[in-house]
Formats: C-alpha cells, structure tokens, sequence
C-alpha cells in the first residue's frame, strides 16, 4: 500500500465501530476504499496531520512497474539497466521485465479482430502495471524495428493513453531514438514523466546490472528516476478533495 500523509485509515474501521456511519467515524476509524467507494470518499472527515492508505493495481499492497528494453541484445546495457532498476525499487514497488518483444508477430490491423494470445497477453500486462519503464536503443537513428513493432500493437490498447512512463537512454548520443520514441509515446496519449526520465554514460562499458545498480553515479541516476515516477503516481491516487472543499496538505 502507498502512503500519504495527511490522512488516517484503519484496516477495519467498520468492524471496530460497527455503530458508526460514514459521516461520525472518529478520527482513527475513516473508512477505506473497500467500504468507501471513491466516489463517496468526500463523506470522510478530513483530518489533517494523518495518514492515508489507497491499493495500486491488483496486488493490493505493493506498486508494480513494468519494464520494456528495445533490445534483443543479450549483454544489452539498456536491458541490464532495466534489471538494475529492479534491484534498486523502494520497498513497496515491484519492476517487472517484458522479455518476449522478439516473439511478437508483425503488427497488422487484419488481426486485431482475432488478436493472437502473444499480444493479449501484452496488453494486459500493461494494462495492469501502474506505470512503464523504457529503455531503448538507436539504430540507423531511429527507434529499433521490433520494438516499435510492440508499440504498434499497443495502439489499440485501451488502457495504453494516459500510461505514466519513464524513459532511460544508456548513451548520450543517442538524441535522434529518444526524440522519435518521446514522439512516438506523445502520438499514443502516453504520459511521459520527464523528471522521472534519465540519462545514462554506459557506451561502450561492460556491465552488468549489479555493476550498475551499485555505481554510484548510475545507481543514484536510477533511484532518482525511480522516485520521480512512484512520486507522480503517488499524487496521481491521492484523493483531491475533502468535504470542507479543502486539499490535503502537502506531503
């Protein structure tokens, strides 16, 4: 479970006051989403100086991110800092890593009324990541074919725009990929966490993801980037409104 501070949650506060209604709750029994539907959270009291708990995803109790690299490259460094980032989520977080990019067959809109159990399988995983983490290559200037392949599938993803992503790029020269794959995102209503993208001086090193993640240049980038992107989903779930009309204080 994500925290903020400024509101309270008991993790049963209808069983503990079962006189209570939504509107008399004390301070320590505020209900929470499974009782309270969000639509009906204004009927809380506000209550400054707490703390309030919400769920991401489908894991209850635990932020899941899921990561994507345009390489196929085994040794890749834009896999490896993937992996890297991994080891280095805050407690609470959860980064997986997509690895069958190379196993999609050619985008087509013939297939999107049968659509093969490789790409279901795709978008649902997306669907179900609170947030993204990209990691991408430059070929020949631009963004690699079978990568922007998965990205062709993902266009007709329901649940793709508005999808809060962070962008790593392992080399500093190479602009031309990230400005194509920021346009590409942009195009596809993606929500692209620039505090949360980062840059990386890996080209040409050999490395793994230990070695990244334990630099301390490369290891501080990440958690930077990290933070960034669980803080904007962080104040993305937080409720923006109290009964009185007032905002939660700042965390």
């Amino acid at each position: 479970m994500r925290i903020f501070k400024s509101w309270f949650l008991s993790p049963d506060p209808l069983s503990a006051y079962p006189d209570c209604t939504c509107a008399n709750l004390p301070p320590q029994a505020i209900a929470c989403s499974r009782y309270l539907p969000q639509h009906e959270w204004h009927k809380a009291a506000y209550l400054p100086e707490m703390t309030y708990y919400t769920p991401y995803s489908s894991r209850f109790n635990q932020m899941l991110l899921l990561s994507f690299s345009g390489s196929l490259r085994t040794a890749s460094s834009n896999t490896h800092t993937l992996i890297a980032a991994g080891l280095l989520a805050p407690p609470g977080v959860v980064i997986e890593h997509y690895d069958a990019i190379g196993e999609l067959p050619h985008f087509t809109p013939d297939l999107d009324a049968n659509l093969p159990q490789s790409i279901v399988d795709l978008r649902s995983r997306v669907g179900k990541a609170d947030g993204l983490l990209i990691a991408c290559p430059e070929y020949a200037r631009g963004i690699p074919g079978s990568f922007k392949n998965m990205l062709d599938w993902l266009v007709g993803s329901p649940d793709f725009p508005g999808k809060p992503i962070a962008l790593f790029n392992t080399s500093p020269r190479a602009s031309a990929a990230q400005a194509a794959l920021k346009l590409v995102l942009e195009t596809m209503s993606a929500t692209i966490i620039h505090d949360a993208c980062a840059t990386l001086h890996l080209l040409g090193k050999q490395t793994d993801p230990a070695t990244i993640a334990n630099d301390p240049v490369c290891g501080e980038t990440l958690r930077h980037a990290i933070h960034a992107l669980v803080e904007h989903l962080q104040v993305e779930a937080a409720p923006t409104y109290s009964p009185r009309g007032e905002s939660p204080p700042a965390t």
